[in-house]
């Protein structure tokens, strides 16, 4: 799951997936602008299945919390 959520940040903000983990570290989601922040939580519903509520969206600003969110709704 970790290494699927990579990959949707490396597309989503078109970098390398070499280039995910300093943003992963870091916690820079703010490396998002809104529209690639709203992209990334349509690849995240679409890969897995699910559905982010809009309170967890705006919840989001680490890494951690959206491999919870994830794994919350998909029971893994």
């Amino acid at each position: 799951m970790i290494e699927e959520v990579k990959e949707i940040i490396a597309k989503v903000l078109k970098i390398d997936i070499r280039a995910v983990d300093s943003i992963i570290k870091e916690e820079e989601f703010s490396s998002f602008d809104s529209l690639q922040f709203l992209n990334f939580v349509i690849e995240l519903e679409s890969k897995f299945k699910i559905s982010i509520e809009p309170e967890e969206i705006e919840s989001i600003n680490n890494f951690d919390q959206v491999i919870n969110i994830i794994k919350s709704k998909t029971n893994q």
